[in-house]
């Protein structure tokens, strides 16, 4: 299976939303065209603060 993003030239932004069960971590992706870094940007920033999900603490990646 080839992924859609390598068959056109897409740039994305990943914005971490929470915990998925099992205790992974989740994200959420915005896929836009090239050259529009900007308002993807701006729109991330927007959500996070919208969400105001308070994800600072890090995630331990050795404990299960």
């Amino acid at each position: 299976m080839v992924r859609f993003d390598r068959c056109v030239v897409l740039t994305a932004l990943v914005l971490p939303v929470g915990l998925a069960n099992g205790g992974l971590p989740a994200g959420l992706q915005l896929v836009g065209p090239p050259f529009a870094e900007a308002r993807r940007l701006t729109v991330g920033h927007a959500l996070e603060a919208a969400l105001a999900l308070g994800l600072s603490r890090r995630i331990d990646p050795v404990q299960p």
